[in-house]
């Protein structure tokens, strides 16, 4: 389940101190809107479930030993692999011992998540005849499985593993969306000496610079 990174409460007490409990519903909204458009920048989600998810993943172009799903990776409870397409399309997958594979980087900063998975290039697991180990990643559909929790390690914003400054990003992208109403949705604030019309942006410089230092590159 998504969460907000911030509360009408919030946007209340401290950014925006003329609304109304008669507004609660739309501010809302305005607030869950903030809070996917930083997912949507970022191109990540900055909040876990808080039990496992299971998905299945489409593996890379090349059989590689490296993958890194859209998704980024809280934490894994199973990592299943088929060794080629059609063993994925009849469900055949080798469950991968823990120790051989790794999430990755190994050196990211505390509370980041993984970002790709590496498997080691010998096994110590014990794997059947039937789904041996592979070691490497396969390409085709559905060769990968993963159980466990994607995203962010968070499902509270107050939460230490919850990077605090997209909080105050949040706040500013929603007081941004709920005062856009005040002009009747015209992106006109000002017309300077010149003419030329000043238009209000959703971000300030900071801000910008904040969601930039989180924003995930596409792995496709």
């Amino acid at each position: 389940m998504p969460i907000d990174y911030v509360t009408p409460t919030e946007l209340q007490t401290e950014w925006i101190s003329q609304i109304s409990t008669g507004s609660w519903t739309s501010v809302a909204r305005v607030c869950t809107a903030a809070s996917r458009y930083i997912d949507r920048f970022c191109n990540r989600r900055f909040y876990t479930t808080t039990g496992d998810e299971t998905k299945y993943f489409d593996g890379p172009r090349h059989e590689t030993r490296e993958w890194s799903p859209e998704l980024d990776l809280a934490s894994i409870t199973t990592l299943a692999l088929a060794i080629s397409e059609a063993a994925g399309s009849s469900g055949t997958y080798a469950s991968i011992s823990t120790g051989d594979f790794s999430q990755e980087p190994y050196d990211r900063l505390d509370g980041w998540p993984a970002t790709y998975l590496r498997l080691n290039e010998t096994y110590i697991g014990t794997y059947n005849s039937s789904a041996p180990y592979p070691n490497v990643f396969m390409p085709g559909n559905r060769t990968i499985y993963i159980t466990g929790k994607f995203g962010w390690a968070s499902t509270d914003v107050s939460s230490t593993n919850f990077p605090q400054e997209l909080r105050v990003v949040a706040a500013e992208v929603a007081t941004w969306l709920w005062r856009s109403r005040e002009s009747g949705f015209s992106n006109v604030s000002a017309v300077s000496d010149l003419g030329g019309t000043l238009v209000p942006r959703a971000l300030t410089p900071w801000s910008h610079q904040v969601l930039d230092s989180y924003r995930k590159s596409s792995s496709r």
